[in-house]
């Protein structure tokens, strides 16, 4: 996945947040449900790394894992 300017990427994912730091949260469209990745732009082989299996989830998770 490569995040493109209007915050989208070519491989069926969706940005929703970035931290101006170059990483961005993402939506993987390419799973259903579409699981929530942080994509690092700096890192050379733009590997997602996994945040949560849904946006669901992840607000169950967050008041456990911050």
């Amino acid at each position: 996945m490569r995040p493109t300017h209007s915050g989208t990427a070519s491989s069926g994912a969706a940005s929703s947040a970035g931290t101006g730091a170059a990483k961005c949260s993402t939506y993987d469209f390419r799973q259903e449900p579409p699981p929530l990745v942080l994509l690092d732009g700096s890192a050379e082989d733009w590997s997602p790394i996994h945040q949560a299996p849904s946006f669901s989830t992840l607000l169950e998770r967050f008041p456990e894992n911050g």
